[in-house]
Order: structure tokens, then C-alpha cells, then sequence
């Protein structure tokens, strides 16, 4: 659930309302892209877990 709800986050974060790509910004006099890069990597850390569950539901319904 964490994963389908943080997917508009890092949509809106990655491309502009217009459908442009640009990145969002720290807004700081040097101005790196680092909250588009954490929550995508946020995103990618939650997918990986969604997995892990799911290949440790898996073995354990078939008694490993």
C-alpha cells in the first residue's frame, strides 16, 4: 500500500504540470535535485520490500 500511494509523489516529482520533465529542487542557493532523488529511491526501497514480503508469503504457504 505504501508503494501505490507514494507513486503520485514521485510522479509530480519527476515532471511538471505541463508534462515536462523537471526535477524538484531543494530550493537553496545550490539548488540539487535531492527530494526527487530520495523519494525515488524511497519508491524503488518499497517495491523491493513489496517483493521480499511476497517471495516470504510464497514459501511459506508451501511449508519451506
Amino acid at each position: 500500500m505504501f508503494s501505490y500511494s507514494i507513486w503520485p509523489t514521485v510522479v509530480k516529482s519527476f515532471w511538471a504540470p505541463t508534462g515536462e520533465f523537471r526535477m524538484i529542487t531543494s530550493g537553496s542557493a545550490w539548488n540539487p535535485p535531492y527530494p526527487t532523488f530520495l523519494r525515488a529511491f524511497l519508491f524503488i526501497v518499497l517495491i523491493v520490500m513489496t517483493l521480499q514480503f511476497a517471495l516470504l508469503v510464497i514459501n511459506r504457504l508451501r511449508g519451506k
